[in-house]
């Protein structure tokens, strides 16, 4: 009997060992150091300053966010203060524990800022989506994974990273030694890519745009594009979280051709007069498949079917409008298969422009969309020619007002902007 009691005395000091060595995660004080890591994530641009970030551990998981920060940073700081934060808003839409130290915090960051260069009463803004993994150790809470699809480029670095892994470096320090050779070179950097602006912007030649006949069914309706609709839709929920219960469409996986559709739809007057926060009536006119066609449609958020291949891919969307003989919308391609500084034509507000990306292994292909929300005046004495003066709207990720010049730097090869084709695509006048 001795020896049971013994026994269960142990046992119950084991399990009350176990118990304390162990601390649970509290979800709010989680919740609160993920808001922490995306204010000072925000603050980074405006300071140009990189933060210590004391409380993420880098791994495999943290380090190419944390380095492409730093990254950000210095070329922010040699390229000049050009803008300043208006405000931010963060969301935590969900989360969720992966064991009783760990939890997974998913949030939503939106920032509105001022490029210097603008009027007072323009604002610009992005939306980052991030999964933040966060696990207490020792008491202490720390950021132990980072995802998040904002970054939509960065394949020189990738590439790089692969080389170092191949020759026996570690994933991290692959990561970390590519991104510290480019930050190494940001002065020689930041001079080509003014250089090269420079020649873009002297070569810039306007094209006229000559509108080809086609027979038109008599008992279609004619309807122009109006730019203005396009990008008023685009302004308005090209910020927004792609799955947030406030959007019109259903979200596509890779979200940024399927939001370029909607815009088109909503410059071909998909809205139908409506106000563009109704989002009541515009879902009920996208099931009705109004100002679309039985080829080219997209869903309305709730739906359970899936949208046309041609709402959704990016090149399946630029053939089938500078293609189309029949109904539905129809548009002039330039520039194909030309990189950016060959473009012969000045984007115009409600252009859609098409950005050649690179795969890891170097494999490029049309892969991103974006449409055209604001053009500063041509008689601005920018640096920065076309590239500063052209701002572009996006899902995947979300951002508004973005700068062509930051688009075209993320989606080059090796660092050489020379690789960063882009077509534009004009929607013009149609039946429906």
């Amino acid at each position: 009997m001795k020896k049971i009691f013994y026994l269960m005395i142990l046992i119950v000091l084991l399990l009350g060992i176990s118990c304390v060595s162990a601390e649970s995660i509290d979800d709010q004080r989680a919740a609160e150091l993920a808001k922490q890591f995306m204010e000072e994530y925000n603050l980074a641009h405006v300071e140009e300053n990189f933060p210590r970030f004391e409380y993420v551990q880098i791994n495999n998981d943290t380090v190419f966010w944390i380095k492409a920060l730093e990254w950000e940073t210095v070329y922010d700081r040699v390229a000049g203060d050009f803008y300043d934060f208006v405000k931010t808003n963060i969301d935590i839409t969900d989360s969720y524990l992966l064991d009783s130290e760990t939890v997974v915090i998913e949030a939503f960051d939106s920032c509105e800022f001022h490029y210097h260069s603008d009027p007072d009463d323009v604002d610009s803004a992005y939306g980052i989506e991030f999964v933040l993994t966060i696990k207490v150790i020792d008491g202490e809470y720390y950021i132990v994974g980072i995802e998040t699809d904002s970054n939509d480029g960065y394949y020189h670095i990738k590439s790089r990273a692969e080389e170092l892994q191949n020759e026996g470096f570690t994933y991290v320090d692959s990561i970390s030694k590519a991104f510290d050779e480019r930050i190494a070179d940001v002065d020689r950097i930041y001079s080509d890519w003014k250089t090269m602006c420079k020649e873009a912007d002297d070569n810039m030649v306007m094209e006229s745009e000559i509108d080809t006949q086609e027979t038109v069914n008599i008992n279609a309706t004619t309807v122009s594009y109006n730019p203005s609709l396009a990008v008023n839709y685009a302004i308005i929920y090209g910020p927004k979280d792609k799955s947030g219960t406030d959007m019109v469409f259903k979200p596509a996986s890779k979200d940024c051709t399927n939001f370029v559709s909607q815009c088109i739809w909503a410059g071909y007057g998909g809205t139908n007069s409506n106000s563009m926060t109704n989002v009541t009536s515009m879902r009920t006119l996208v099931d009705n498949k109004y100002r679309m066609t039985s080829t080219w449609y997209g869903r309305s958020r709730n739906s359970t079917l899936d949208p046309s291949n041609k709402f959704v891919r990016v090149i399946e969307l630029y053939s089938y409008m500078t293609g189309n003989t029949s109904s539905g919308p129809k548009g002039n391609g330039y520039n194909n298969n030309n990189v950016w500084n060959q473009l012969t034509v000045i984007p115009q507000l409600g252009d859609i422009l098409k950005i050649y990306t690179f795969d890891s292994n170097g494999v490029g292909k049309y892969g991103h969309s974006v449409i055209v929300t604001k053009i500063n005046s041509p008689n601005l004495n920018s640096d920065a020619g076309l590239l500063d003066r052209v701002r572009v709207t996006q899902h995947q990720s979300s951002q508004k007002n973005r700068t062509l010049r930051n688009l075209i730097e993320s989606n080059c090869l090796n660092g050489n902007t020379n690789t960063a084709k882009m077509r534009l695509l004009r929607p013009k006048q149609t039946t429906f």
